[in-house]
């Protein structure tokens, strides 16, 4: 993951990425739970509370085509994209929210990008398939 502290106010997930810095991490599952500080049970605090975005990149291998969720629960926005196509948004801030996302997915390797940010206050992002 790469955690990028916005060079001033993020508004919504499509505000410019102006970063004051980038700091790159390795988890094995995107679970931040809420509250006022980013924190992973794996790294621990980040020293971030507000103005930053997170983006996640990996591959997953799906061995039987079908009908998938992905789960998504944010305070505050994200975007998710599978091969480059964009499955699900949210756009603006909000309080810690789930968002299920529907796909269908054929057998074999799919790119997967999830974009989150942080405007202010609560914090908080878990994900789910």
């Amino acid at each position: 993951m790469t955690l990028i502290k916005q060079n001033g106010k993020i508004k919504t997930i499509h505000t410019p990425i102006k970063a004051k810095y980038r700091r790159n991490y390795l988890i094995n599952e995107i679970t931040f739970p809420q509250g006022s500080e980013l924190y992973h049970k794996r790294v621990g605090k980040f020293g971030v509370r507000s103005n930053f975005f997170i983006k996640f990149k990996t591959v997953a291998n799906i061995v039987v085509e079908g009908d998938y969720n992905f789960t998504i629960a944010s305070d505050d926005g994200f975007r998710l994209k599978i091969d480059n196509k964009t499955i699900c948004l949210f756009a603006k801030d909000r309080p810690f929210k789930k968002s299920v996302c529907p796909v269908h997915l054929k057998k074999g390797v799919h790119n997967i990008d999830l974009l989150y940010f942080q405007g202010f206050g609560q914090l908080g992002l878990l994900t789910k398939v």
